[in-house]
């Protein structure tokens, strides 16, 4: 299953990339999507293991997504790579505005996941890196 967020923020919105869930708690609500199960389970192992803490809200947003389609023949199916990459914060955020602070590297795995149509469905293979 993929959340209504996941799919109006990154595979209806026709945008090559952006950021992804804005808070913890955002993530949490939308647990039972394979895109934030996956992010939720590495960003909850990362606060486990090591900090600082990633809740902060200046840390969030901590993934960028991007949706880009391989090449294709015409016998096969039009696929898609929806990728996760951790962010590392300098205070940006769109704005042009940098804080002054070093930015906070995250320490999160970076995420690829192929979706392939499949008689009506979609078809989920999970790629760590």
């Amino acid at each position: 299953m993929i959340c209504e967020f996941c799919v109006k923020a990154i595979l209806a919105s026709g945008k090559p990339w952006g950021y992804h869930q804005k808070t913890l708690s955002d993530l949490q609500t939308s647990s039972a999507c394979v895109f934030c199960a996956r992010l939720l389970q590495d960003v909850e192992e990362r606060c486990a293991t090591s900090s600082p803490p990633l809740t902060d809200a200046a840390n969030w947003p901590l993934h960028r997504w991007s949706v880009r389609r391989p090449g294709r023949i015409r016998e096969s199916a039009d696929a898609v790579i929806v990728t996760f990459r951790p962010t590392s914060h300098d205070g940006d955020r769109g704005t042009g505005q940098h804080d002054e602070q070093p930015a906070v590297e995250t320490a999160l795995p970076e995420r690829a996941f192929y979706l392939f149509p499949e008689e009506g469905k979609i078809a989920i293979k999970l790629v760590r890196y």
